[in-house]
């Protein structure tokens, strides 16, 4: 597991003086102050629980791990760059199916959504790089009295993204699970109008996170990534020592171990949600389910091995 707390020098930015309620206004009025110091962003988690497996405030360093320990991954990558230009109001939704005023029909990758929710107007807002200040396309709530909510709406394991602070230092982020359980939380604390990255890979399927700059500030994001993270494990690990087969399978899964006693399984659809699927005498069945891919969180100890499932 890496260190929870990482240390990244931010670049100088722009900040909003809250002076009115939302990011359209703010940019419209030219309410603007460049942040001429450098700062350290750091990640403080807020629960006990740790699905989450690792945590980063460095783009590469993310990406250099997934590549390197999610066997059989694939990243998917949104910059939002194919967008209106200058600063737009998008309406509700952004996603692949379009919102008639930011994106066209096609241009968002698929695979999530971005909505906001609170008390504000519920609406989005694009802004592209240099408009205020922002080396990157930015994306999220208009309103600073609502939160950003990215919702996946296919199997997510690993989640980065840029987040830019507004005028508070903290922002924090939410986890959930496909049901909309809580997986865990965290604050992204660095200079108020400075763009950081936050990025997680997790054991758990993520539904979703919701994104909320401290005391109504404001946030925003931009450059998503987010990918299938199954967890390859060396061959000193849980993953070597285990049996799966066979894969794909109409009806029994054999989960074995002649070396590891096996605590629990317990079988996720694509979207994260529990199956309900038991295991039972080394073996699970699979065949009251749609056929389909699943994945199978096999945990032994203090080790989680996460294996793929195929229901045919």
């Amino acid at each position: 597991m890496k260190k929870i707390t990482f240390l990244l020098f931010a670049l100088p930015f722009c900040a909003f003086a809250q002076q009115t309620d939302n990011f359209y206004q703010e940019s419209m009025n030219g309410n603007v102050s460049v942040i001429s110091t450098s700062s350290e962003a750091v990640i403080t988690r807020n629960s006990e629980s740790q699905p989450i497996t690792s945590t980063y405030t460095d783009l590469t360093e993310f990406q250099d791990d997934f590549s390197n320990d999610c066997s059989g991954s694939t990243i998917t990558s949104e910059d939002f760059s194919g967008g209106t230009t200058g600063i737009t109001e998008c309406g509700p939704t952004i996603n692949d199916q379009g919102d008639g005023a930011c994106f066209p029909g096609g241009e968002i990758e698929s695979g999530f959504e971005i909505t906001s929710t609170g008390t504000g107007s519920n609406n989005t807002i694009l802004i592209t790089a240099g408009e205020i200040g922002n080396t990157n396309v930015l994306v999220g709530a208009n309103s600073f009295a609502d939160n950003t909510v990215i919702t996946f709406t296919t199997t997510t394991l690993a989640v980065g993204m840029t987040v830019f602070n507004n005028s508070d230092v903290d922002t924090d982020f939410s986890v959930f699970d496909a049901s909309g359980t809580l997986i865990e939380s965290f604050t992204l604390t660095n200079a108020a109008g400075s763009e950081n990255f936050f990025g997680v890979i997790s054991d758990e399927a993520i539904g979703s996170i919701v994104v909320e700059g401290a005391n109504d500030s404001g946030e925003l994001i931009g450059n998503l990534e987010f990918g299938d993270c199954v967890l390859g494990l060396s061959d000193t690990s849980l993953a070597s020592q285990l049996s799966v087969f066979p894969i794909p399978s109409r009806d029994i899964v054999n989960i074995e171990s002649n070396s590891r006693t096996i605590n629990s399984v317990t079988l996720y659809d694509i979207l994260g949600k529990n199956t309900g699927v038991t295991y039972d005498n080394g073996t699970i069945n699979i065949s009251t389910l749609p056929t389909g891919i699943y994945y199978a969180k096999i945990q032994s100890g203090d080790q989680s091995y996460t294996q793929k499932i195929i229901r045919e």
